[in-house]
């Protein structure tokens, strides 16, 4: 039994040694109840509140030189809960930071048009890629005059029109209750070898996910199958 465990260990250090030149794919499960720092005021006994969108799952793969290829949010199998309001928050490690290490966004992509935005408050930006700007603004989810709310009120469902340099064009593609963010065609690649941080939001905030940070994360790719590894610090 020892000398089995002891070829299995040897193989994995093996396989840790041996230069990858295919893609890294990191796997991260739907683990936040709110928004970090906001409180939706609702009691609820799962991470949603409501009955959709369900977020299982984020899954974010780079190339060979850490290069951001794609992002692929996964719902709940069968939900085709997916309204077209969708945020995509991006901290690379390779930018200057300027807020708290956990939300300093660089880039935000945001897909949908405007729809949604009389549930939402702040203006609501058009379809495209972005660069945040320093001191940036959320958009929340709005609240009426009797308090009621499309799902966690006053959570961040955005980032403010008026925080934002579009950069270009973007639409993410949902087929299978997948919705994919693919960059492998930005013109400036977004560089990710320092380490990031992503976190993705449906209009109504009903459900919100991020990848901890830091925290222990399900590593997929190099060979290695359920390896648990450590989620990347930023370097300061």
């Amino acid at each position: 039994m020892k000398k089995t465990l002891s070829l299995l260990a040897g193989a994995a250090l093996l396989l840790l040694a041996i230069p990858q030149a295919n893609a890294d794919t990191f796997t991260y499960i739907d683990h936040w109840n709110d928004w970090p720092g906001f409180n939706s005021g609702t009691s609820h006994n799962s991470d949603m509140i409501g009955n959709e969108p369900e977020i299982e799952k984020m899954v974010i793969t780079t190339d060979s030189n850490d290069i951001l290829q794609t992002v692929a949010v996964v719902f709940a199998s069968g939900s085709n809960s997916r309204t077209k309001y969708d945020s995509l928050f991006i901290n690379s490690y390779n930018v200057t930071t300027t807020n708290s290490q956990w939300d300093d966004w660089d880039y935000f992509v945001h897909a949908g048009d405007q729809q949604h935005s009389p549930w939402t408050d702040g203006n609501v930006p058009s379809n495209g890629i972005y660069r945040v700007k320093p001191n940036y603004s959320y958009t929340t989810v709005f609240v009426d005059a009797n308090g009621s709310s499309a799902g966690r009120k006053y959570n961040p469902n955005g980032i403010d029109a008026d925080s934002l340099n579009l950069i270009g064009a973007f639409v993410p593609s949902y087929a299978n209750d997948i919705l994919t963010y693919d960059f492998t065609s930005l013109i400036n690649p977004i560089d990710v070898s320092d380490g990031f941080f992503m976190a993705y939001a449906p209009w109504c905030a009903n459900d919100v996910m991020g990848t901890p940070e830091p925290a222990t994360m399900l590593l997929f790719g190099t060979g290695l199958i359920g390896l648990v590894g450590i989620g990347r610090r930023k370097m300061r």
